[in-house]
């Protein structure tokens, strides 16, 4: 079917590119959001939705002010975890595919096999600031009203 539908436009070629890496990454990872969403989802009242819509509230109005913030503590969650599992995946795909670049988490290895405990427990935290630094941004930007909501009072 797909060939009718698209057909004057040239296949867009994936094999050889980096961005198959994120493609892979983000369908591995997919379906932890799904789940936690449809796990959250389960759990609201249908008579919720029925009583924006008898306030004359259309369905359009009612996800984005009812349903989408109550599903952002599962966004987050999956994002946080999408987010950590993939940069570990990404940094083992970069180092099979140029064997020149060097992944922290191997340069951590090496130190402790050559017993350079001292440099390797140094790099292990910068590695550990460097995720927590990532993770408060993205925390930052999800929760930007409520933290901007804060500090006007």
């Amino acid at each position: 079917m797909g060939k009718y539908i698209l057909e004057g436009l040239d296949p867009i070629i994936l094999l050889g590119t980096g961005i198959i890496i994120f493609i892979i990454c983000i369908a591995r990872y997919l379906n932890i959001g799904l789940k936690a969403g449809y796990a959250l989802l389960e759990h609201l009242d249908p008579h919720l939705e029925e009583a924006s819509y008898n306030l004359g509230i259309s369905e359009f109005k009612t996800f984005f002010k009812i349903l989408l913030p109550l599903l952002k503590p599962a966004f987050i969650t999956a994002f946080f975890k999408n987010f950590t599992t993939t940069m570990t995946t990404l940094g083992a795909i970069i180092f099979l595919l140029i064997p020149s670049n060097k992944v922290a988490v191997q340069q951590i290895f090496q130190r402790i096999t050559s017993s350079e405990i001292g440099v390797a427990a140094a790099m292990g935290i910068l590695l550990s600031i460097t995720s927590l630094t990532f993770i408060g941004i993205f925390y930052l930007i999800f929760n930007f009203r409520e933290i901007f909501r804060r500090l006007k009072k």
